[in-house]
């Protein structure tokens, strides 16, 4: 089985991957982009960081299972998630609604889950935070969000104020969904 957090930049799906991770051993699967590393974040861990070349490159070679092109930066799973969504135990990865949806679509295993925000305000104050964003690149998270919000209502799962959920409830939750579908 394999879980795709879905959902807006700075609601949390990397701290859920995280605690998912860590308290559930479920192995963790990394996806692509282009878009520039930040200070915290490591290569290979949070992202594989490619130059926009490689990853054209790979999208022609057929490489991904899926991509898009969001927020100026092309993002992406490798083929490698199709074993790995109907493999025994379970994987969690994060990635774009329309990513997870299409791998829903095309994958038995493939569970999508949408990590829905408290609120924008709350989330401007969590992109706000960091240090690499502007003024451009909130207008253009903002629009990513409105993106995200429309195909919200296209998951099964949805986990609100997911920033706000403590580990154990991370956990619980998680679990809950993944027990629901033979895990």
């Amino acid at each position: 089985m394999l879980i795709v957090l879905s959902g807006p930049s700075g609601v949390g799906k990397n701290r859920m991957l995280s605690i998912a991770a860590a308290q559930l051993g479920w192995a963790p699967i990394v996806p692509v982009t282009t878009r520039a590393r930040r200070s915290d974040e490591v290569h290979g861990e949070d992202y594989y960081f490619t130059p926009r070349d490689e990853f054209r490159r790979r999208i022609k070679q057929g490489d991904f299972a899926e991509w898009d092109y969001a927020i100026r930066n092309y993002y992406g799973c490798l083929r490698s998630v199709e074993g790995v969504a109907e493999a025994p135990g379970v994987s969690i990865m994060h990635a774009l609604s329309r990513i997870a949806l299409r791998l829903r679509q095309r994958l038995p295993g493939v569970v999508p889950v949408y990590l829905r925000p408290e609120s924008l305000s709350e989330l401007n104050l969590r992109l706000h935070a960091r240090a690499n964003v502007d003024d451009d690149e909130l207008t253009l998270r903002y629009e990513h969000w409105l993106e995200e919000q429309e195909h919200s209502s296209l998951f099964e799962y949805v986990i609100p104020a997911a920033e706000k959920l403590s580990p154990e409830d991370t956990v619980r939750r998680l679990q809950d969904i993944a027990g629901a579908h033979g895990a």
